[in-house]
């Protein structure tokens, strides 16, 4: 029995007989094994309580038991600040008891906090988990709760200083995080006063979190680490069936806005945001007014545009001459104009079109993107699109300028022991980059892959003057059978005309409707995929 663990995992149970030892057992396997586990009874009536004595009494000294005086039913808020008062870590870990964890959980965050010791608290990418089930028509439902995260938004694995994530959460800009998702330092807590015994169901989660984000600084991970079951009996779905749920916001809101008065915080973001959620609430026959308004706004313009814009004079003409428009006739608009729209090459204000298509790209080949997987210049690709698959992640370092090329990995990951190596924006700035490649077939395992992204019709970023090539899809093709058999080298290529002009001046993936980006003409390479298998 350790007197004193690292880590403390709170898990409160009320009536949770069908899922309850599911979520004991992922914290039972976890790769990091200085913990303690505290179930906290909220006055169970079913099995659960027999079943968190089992397990006690298996575990005795690793595992405790404890229960509100008299064994009643106190709420969610009241149950997590018993738990933590009997909490003896100063790392402290969530699990809702119908909800579990990956196993890499507690290892990867603890190392976060340690690496960032301004850090109050970790989060990482939630899985919203409908395949528990094991029927085959909810694997596709499900989803990561970074889906939703805009890529304006640039907050993932970087240290996030407060009050932003509260700011976003109110906009709707970043998912609220799920308690079973986190790990805060002992004084975090203390700091925000622990949790609101108040919230004695939904939004307990997000008064607390409120405090945290408005004291703390909190590092936001792209690795996912817990699975959040969805399942009728959650409090969600009970207050989404009895109407509960407007309510349920309605009295958050209100708390937090007596709370910021309370502690005289006037940041006028927190309050922007706060104002105009609360504005939906207190004018709802004008909010209903207004989303109607808009509604019928946009409604109007898609059916009149097409009738009210001019034509041209020229039209009859034009018929005339078939499918091509006659010379001098074509209308560029604000594209007449021989420097770019933007001298940012979409790299400021949205999200570049190379990136929307190296984003497409590496979805594609995220069943690949498993295990041990490198990268070229940051992890947020390896976490992003392999998700809870990588079981450790690292970057690595290749010299840009020719002569002798070498790789310098993390010191914890072995030659011939990777099983993904992502490469993106790297190979146009290396001029030997088939030594490059060499090396990093090196450092794969058997059946390993790398996935890299080159760039083709499009100018060099920023301008940058240690751009070598651009390249098509033969010569990347060739380039990577230097090094791999032919057969295990398979190329796939993005862009269209219009996305090919749209880069070339600057402009950014939101200038163009989804539709426009994903039409494929083989003709035209903005982008160019490599998927590079090393024989088993």
């Amino acid at each position: 029995m350790n007197d004193n663990p690292v880590v403390s995992v709170i898990i409160p149970f009320l009536n949770a007989e069908k899922y309850f030892e599911e979520a004991i057992e992922s914290v039972l396997a976890q790769t990091w094994t200085d913990w303690e586990l505290i179930l906290v009874d909220d006055g169970s009536t079913d099995r659960s309580t027999q079943i968190a004595h089992d397990y006690k009494n298996r575990y005795d000294g690793k595992i405790v038991y404890t229960e509100h005086e008299g064994h009643l039913n106190k709420g969610i808020s009241a149950s997590r600040n018993l738990g933590f008062r009997t909490a003896r870590g100063n790392y402290i870990a969530m699990l809702d008891a119908d909800d579990a964890w990956t196993k890499h959980k507690l290892e990867q965050q603890t190392a976060i906090l340690r690496a960032y010791p301004e850090a109050g608290m970790v989060c990482g990418n939630t899985k919203y988990w409908y395949s528990w089930t094991g029927d085959t028509n909810d694997i596709s439902l499900d989803r990561y709760m970074h889906d939703n995260l805009s890529s304006g938004t640039p907050i993932l694995n970087t240290l996030v200083a407060p009050p932003l994530l509260l700011v976003l959460t109110l906009n709707g800009q970043f998912d609220p995080v799920s308690m079973s998702n986190i790990m805060l330092r002992r004084e975090t807590i203390e700091r925000a006063g622990g949790f609101e015994d108040a919230f004695t169901g939904m939004h307990e989660d997000q008064a607390f979190l409120a405090k945290v984000y408005l004291g703390s600084p909190v590092f936001v991970s792209a690795s996912c680490w817990d699975l959040y079951r969805q399942h009728r009996e959650s409090c969600h779905q009970v207050a989404g069936k009895k109407g509960n749920q407007e309510s349920a916001e309605l009295f958050y809101l209100n708390w937090l806005e007596k709370y910021l008065g309370e502690k005289s915080i006037g940041d006028e973001g927190v309050r922007d945001a706060l104002d105009n959620r609360l504005w939906n609430f207190r004018n709802p026959s004008l909010n209903e007014l207004r989303y109607n308004f808009l509604q019928k706004t946009k409604d109007t313009v898609r059916t009149l545009a097409p009738k009210l814009l001019p034509r041209s004079v020229g039209e009859a003409v034009i018929s005339k001459y078939g499918r091509r428009r006659p010379f001098g006739w074509i209308d560029f608009g604000e594209l007449r104009k021989v420097i770019p729209v933007s001298e940012s090459l979409g790299e400021r204000g949205g999200n570049p079109i190379d990136g929307y298509y190296i984003d497409k790209f590496l979805g594609a080949s995220s069943k690949y993107i498993k295990g041990i997987t490198l990268e070229s210049g940051n992890d947020l690709y390896a976490f992003g699109y392999g998700k809870e698959n990588v079981i450790k992640g690292g970057i690595f370092k290749i010299p840009a300028e020719s002569g002798p090329v070498d790789v310098e990995l993390p010191p914890d990951i072995p030659r011939g022991g990777c099983d993904c190596i992502i490469i993106t924006r790297t190979l146009e700035f290396m001029y030997d980059s088939s030594r490059a490649i060499e090396t990093l077939y090196g450092v794969l395992k058997p059946g390993g892959v790398i996935l890299a992204a080159v760039p083709g019709m499009r100018t060099p970023s920023g301008g940058k003057s240690d751009w070598y090539w651009n390249f098509t899809s033969l010569s990347a093709r060739r380039l990577f059978e230097q090094a791999f058999p032919p057969g295990n080298v398979n190329i796939k290529c993005f862009g269209n005309p219009l996305a090919a002009v749209s880069i070339l001046h600057g402009l950014s993936a939101e200038d163009l409707k989804p539709e426009e980006l994903d039409y494929s003409d083989e003709r035209y390479e903005l982008i160019i995929g490599i998927r590079a298998f090393k024989p088993d």
